[in-house]
Formats: C-alpha cells, structure tokens, sequence
C-alpha cells in the first residue's frame, strides 16, 4: 500500500515532512489500508469539508492553512479512520455518515485522539515541531479548548441548561460531550457551538410561530407539537405552488442574480453572510429551511435568508415541510 503526499511543499509545515511521513506510518501499523491512498494538504475548505473530508477514489483532503502541525495530524488520523471504515469495515462510499455523534464519526473521534497520544510518546524528538511556533490567534485558540476557560465551560453550561440540545447533537450524555470537546481541536470545538447556536435559534423561531398560531390564528398548539410535525416531515425540493403561497418570508420577492437585495435582507435581521451561504448551498450541505403547513397554508419558520439566497442563485433548495 503506498501512501502519496500531494500539495505538502506548499504548507506552513514543508520542512517537517518527515513528521508526517513518520505518522502515516504509525496510522498504516495502527490501521493498515490495503488500497494506496493520496493525502491532498489544501488551503481552503472543499465542498462539505471543515478541517478534512475523505472522498471516494481513496482521496483524503486536509486543511493545512493557519493550524498547528498536531492539528492537522489529528485531522489526518479521523478521515485516516474513515478510509479504513470503508475498506476494512465494509462501510459504503455512498452512505451518509452522521457528522456528530454517530458511531462512525465518534470512532473517528477517539482513535485521531489515541494515535496522536501514542505518536508523541513514540517520537518525542518531534514534540516541538507538532506544536511549532503559532501565531498568536492559534494561541488563543487552543486555550479556548481548556475545561477552565469561559469559552468552553459557556458552551458545556448552554448545553446542560438545554437537554434537548444535547439529544439534537446525538450525545448519549453530557459526559461523552465534555469528552469529545476535550479532544476536539478548534475547528471541530466551533462545529459544535455552531450546532448548538443552530438548534437553539430554531427552537426560538418555533416557539415565536407557536405564539403567533395560538394568539393571531386561534390554535391550540405546543412547541412539543411543532417539533413533532418537522420529526415526521419530509424533505423535497421546494414546489413551486408552495414558494408562491409562502408567507413570513421575503423569498418570494427575490429574483434570480438579486443578491444585493438578499444581502440588504441579511443584515436587516443580523443574519449570515448571504456569499457565505453561496458556498454552503452549492454543496448541499445544508440545513433545510423549515416550513410549516396549516389550514392549507404554508408559513417559514427558520430558513428565510437560506431561502432567499438561493432565490438569488436560481437554484431550487431542498425544504423540510410539517404539517399540523
């Protein structure tokens, strides 16, 4: 099995090449793969990736741009662990594994954590090169990811005050959260807090929509029921007869290539960048926008400035439709 490094004379870390060489041994030893594999270092997120992706034709891409070498090693060994899920495991190239808390990913989580451990302790000659000399915003980071600092305790202390967050998130406990977060690096660690910002200001929305049904609409209708009609919905591609019909939602007024106005709209309602959502519809990884069916009318609950950028984009988005 022959492992080849593409792109990595082009990396912050060029002259510690025989680190990772050293470490992609230890992963074959760990792990061994029986088809060759490329390791591409990029410098900008591809597609669905954060900080690394693996995709089929035995290709694993790993952000190198900004982030200490222990960082990318550690990257390297999760999607190293996927690779080996799909040739040893059985696992298929076209299934979908659950980003967070899924067995898949968990395995991944755990064993990046573990070969790194082990590495050190093999090669501490090395131990200098793995941390390096960091830019400041690095520093800061990493003492982000401490049990002590604000950032982390802010984000645990949201979850234990949210125990639906923690289901959402698909952790068994807040124990194997604490964990997973202790052995995050910083990209992964804000993964989480953006799911968990996610979760809580779609709960938000929901709870505004089961406010204005009840007092504008004379319905009798709970957060629990709301929930429940978007846990049974499916998902399509948005009709047509429904994005005409859409009420609560600027979508409908957005034609294709108006991004200045969507970016107005935006900033209106303190929303995410509409070019960086560009990004995140053209590769599908998304979250569907949220529309609730009632009294054969259709009303947006979260999603409006997904909607309206891909109004812009003239592209037809996948939808979660509920119906009470």
């Amino acid at each position: 099995m022959k492992v080849s490094l593409k792109n990595i004379d082009k990396t912050d870390f060029k002259d510690t090449i025989p680190v990772v060489k050293s470490f992609c041994k230890m992963l074959h030893d760990e792990l061994n793969l029986s088809e060759d594999i490329t390791i591409t270092f990029v410098t900008e997120r591809n597609g669905k990736m954060t900080t690394g992706v693996r995709r089929p034709d035995h290709d694993i891409q790993v952000l190198s741009k900004d982030r200490m070498l222990i960082d990318v090693l550690r990257t390297l060994a999760h999607e190293w662990v996927h690779e080996y899920q799909v040739q040893k495991m059985g696992l298929s190239d076209d299934e979908q594994i659950q980003d967070i808390g899924g067995p898949e990913e968990n395995m991944a989580s755990v064993l990046a954590s573990v070969f790194l451990k082990k590495f050190q302790k093999r090669h501490p000659k090395f131990i200098n090169k793995l941390f390096g000399e960091q830019i400041t915003r690095n520093k800061k980071q990493i003492n982000e990811l401490s049990p002590d600092s604000s950032g982390f305790q802010e984000l645990y202390d949201l979850v234990a005050q949210h125990p639906q967050a923690l289901k959402y998130l698909k952790f068994g406990s807040l124990k194997s959260l604490k964990q997973f977060l202790l052995d995050s690096d910083y990209s992964e660690f804000q993964q989480i807090k953006r799911e968990v910002e996610f979760y809580l200001d779609t709960e938000h929305e929901i709870e505004r929509v089961v406010q204005y049904l009840n007092r504008e609409e004379g319905m009798n209708v709970s957060v629990k029921d709301i929930n429940k009609a978007f846990d049974n919905a499916r998902e399509i591609t948005l009709p047509l007869n429904v994005l005409n019909k859409l009420e609560n939602t600027e979508c409908n007024t957005i034609s294709k290539g108006d991004m200045n106005k969507v970016i107005a709209i935006a900033k209106k309602y303190n929303k995410q960048s509409p070019l960086e959502l560009e990004k995140v519809l053209e590769s599908g990884d998304y979250d569907r926008p949220l529309i609730l069916k009632f009294k054969n009318r259709y009303h947006l609950v979260a999603g409006n400035t997904r909607l309206c950028t891909a109004m812009a984009m003239g592209m037809k988005p996948k939808v979660l439709i509920g119906e009470i």
